[in-house]
C-alpha cells in the first residue's frame, strides 16, 4: 500500500480515526441525500428510485475497491466485503444498524437491526418500497425476496471461490 499523504488523520488515535470516519460518512450520505427531492420534484418517485438505484449501483463497486485499496483490505473474502459495507457512504453508523457474523472466509451473516433507507422509501408505498429494496440488493441469478416482514432483516453471505464477479449492474439488471 502506498504511503498517505499528511492530513486530517495523521497522528490520529484508532478512536479519533473511527470518529472521523463516522462523520465524513455522515456528510457524505447527507450530501447525496440532499438532491434526492430535487429528483422527485422534477421527475417523480418512480425516476428518482431509478436514479437512487443506478447511481449506488455504478458508484459502490468503484469507490468501494479505491476505498480497500487505501485502507489495505482488499480481498475476496466474507470479511473484506463487511468491513467494506461499514464503510459506504450510503450506510453511515445509525443510518444502517449491520451486525455481522463471519464464520469463515467464504461464510457469514449480517442482521441489519434499523435499516433508515428503507424507512425513507415506505412512505412512498410499498411498489416503490419493494422495488428499491429488491432491485438494489438481489443479485441477478437469485430470485426477489419475499415481501419484508417486520423485525431486524437477516442476511446469509456466501462467497463461492472461482465465481467470475458480476460487474456494474443498472436498475433495470447487469450490463
Amino acid at each position: 500500500m502506498s504511503e498517505l499523504r499528511p492530513g486530517p488523520w495523521t497522528g490520529r488515535s484508532h478512536g479519533e480515526l473511527a470518529e472521523l470516519v463516522r462523520e465524513l460518512l455522515l456528510a457524505g450520505h447527507l450530501i447525496d441525500r440532499a438532491g434526492m427531492p430535487h429528483v422527485i420534484a422534477l421527475l417523480g418517485r418512480e425516476p428518482m428510485s431509478d436514479v437512487a438505484i443506478g447511481e449506488w449501483m455504478a458508484a459502490s463497486p468503484i469507490y468501494t475497491k479505491r476505498m480497500q485499496r487505501l485502507l489495505g483490505f482488499e480481498g475476496d473474502t466474507v470479511e473484506t466485503i463487511f468491513k467494506g459495507i461499514q464503510l459506504d457512504v450510503g450506510a453511515p453508523p445509525e443510518f444502517m444498524d449491520f451486525r455481522f457474523v463471519v464464520d469463515d472466509d467464504h461464510h457469514g451473516t449480517f442482521q441489519l437491526g434499523h435499516c433508515g433507507a428503507l424507512m425513507d422509501v415506505e412512505p412512498m408505498g410499498t411498489t416503490t418500497c419493494r422495488r428499491c429494496v429488491t432491485t438494489s440488493r438481489t443479485p441477478p441469478s437469485m430470485p426477489p425476496p419475499s415481501p419484508p416482514t417486520p423485525g431486524p432483516a437477516c442476511v446469509r453471505c456466501t462467497v463461492r471461490p472461482g465465481c467470475p464477479p458480476t460487474g456494474p449492474r443498472t436498475a433495470s439488471g447487469p450490463s
